[in-house]
């Protein structure tokens, strides 16, 4: 991969030229200047523009690479069916409160701290009725309402 091997050809304290880092990672000109262009625009490297381009690595910076994997393993989150609209979203746990919840199945999550079990979306299927609305402020207002109502008697009343 072409992001790898120009990671691979940066070091941390020395400035490298651009000529340098095309002939170490075997990269055509158009796909470097994409790839440095990526790594100047996210923070990952350092460059000096004065007669001829220099590029460092930032110091203490991890692996785009790295980061992307660990982005991944972050962001396990289940996608929502097409036809569907989000209505709610749990952000922290409904006992505790603690804002570290685990992914456990569909639309159910885990929380790290008390390790109770409950839903992480509600939502809401596209019907016919909706087709024509966009998503500005809910339109059926009155049927979200009553859905929260249920909600926060049910989490109140067990």
């Amino acid at each position: 991969m072409g992001l790898e091997s120009v990671w691979e050809s940066l070091e941390c304290e020395r400035w490298k030229t651009k000529l340098e880092l095309e002939a170490t990672s075997g990269i055509d000109d158009d796909t470097f200047t994409q790839i440095l262009s990526f790594l100047d625009r996210w923070g990952f490297v350092e460059i000096q523009r004065n007669e001829e381009l220099r590029v460092r690595r930032r110091s203490s910076t991890i692996s785009p690479i790295e980061t992307f994997h660990l982005l991944g393993s972050i962001a396990k989150e289940p996608l929502a069916p097409p036809n569907t609209c989000r209505v709610a979203e749990r952000v922290a746990c409904r006992a505790c409160g603690a804002p570290l919840l685990n992914f456990i199945g569909n639309n159910e999550v885990e929380c790290v701290v008390c390790h109770e079990k409950q839903w992480y979306a509600l939502e809401r299927p596209n019907s016919s009725i909706n087709k024509g609305q966009t998503n500005t402020p809910l339109a059926n207002t009155r049927s979200l309402q009553n859905t929260f109502i249920r909600l926060v008697r049910r989490q109140n009343h067990p």
